[in-house]
């Protein structure tokens, strides 16, 4: 539709529902639609607060040991044993990151930017207008 200059508009506070089915969003407060002009979700960007990165080793252990001795152990939110999720908040950290993390030894088999959802950016925001 959007190929024939048509839009739907579409209400809704579920924005996990919404990911997977619009193209554009526009949030809304008080009657105003919030300025999202700082968000650019391209690769070079680092615009938003928070970049989310997904990090995997082929030795679990040795990752393990990385974060547990350096001083990225903050940074890591999620830990499943082989996989870590990473919140830093500049694509330099990210680049230090991954610098260091193969300068110690580790194998690392993945490390991809997680692509900001509709409730990320949301969230983001949020506390900046408050």
């Amino acid at each position: 539709m959007a190929d024939q200059g048509l839009a739907i508009l579409i209400s809704s506070h579920v924005l996990t529902e919404m990911e997977g089915i619009v193209d554009d969003a526009v949030f809304m407060k008080n009657g105003k639609a919030m300025d999202l002009s700082w968000i650019h979700e391209d690769a070079d960007s680092s615009n938003l607060s928070v970049l989310k990165y997904h990090l995997s080793a082929l030795e679990a252990d040795a990752l393990r040991r990385f974060f547990a001795d350096s001083q990225w152990a903050g940074q890591a939110i999620n830990d499943t044993g082989r996989e870590y999720e990473v919140e830093l908040d500049s694509l330099e950290a990210a680049a230090k990151l991954l610098q260091e993390v193969t300068a110690s030894g580790v194998l690392v088999s993945i490390f991809t930017r997680q692509k900001q959802t509709l409730e990320d950016i949301y969230l983001q925001i949020e506390e900046g207008w408050q």
